[in-house]
């Protein structure tokens, strides 16, 4: 994964929310924007400072998206499967073993 180029392109489908209700496309690319901004820019503390631990960085993303993902429960954002998503795209960009994220 390039650096600081990652840009999520979850849709609703995607993240496994209630992908039919209304409102979910746009808190779907909401959460995606704000997933990439977060990306993005421990992509580029990263850089700055190779010493700092890619699993918690990922983990502090995982833990601040969450709170993201609340606003947007009943939607179905904040249940056991987007999260699962989420854990698992972080762990993908950031090179770590799959399951090595916490999960909720």
């Amino acid at each position: 994964m390039n650096t600081t180029e990652y840009k999520c392109s979850l849709d609703a489908r995607g993240w496994q929310s209630y992908s039919s209700m209304e409102r979910a496309a746009s808190a779907a690319t909401d959460l995606s924007g704000t997933l990439t901004g977060l990306v993005q820019r421990a992509k580029e503390r990263l850089k700055d400072d190779p010493c700092l631990s890619e699993r918690k960085l990922a983990q502090r993303i995982c833990d601040e998206m969450h709170g993201h993902m609340v606003r947007v429960d009943d939607l179905g954002f904040a249940d056991s499967e987007p999260l699962d998503v989420l854990a698992s795209e972080l762990e993908k960009v950031f090179g770590l073993e799959r399951f090595s994220l916490d999960r909720w």
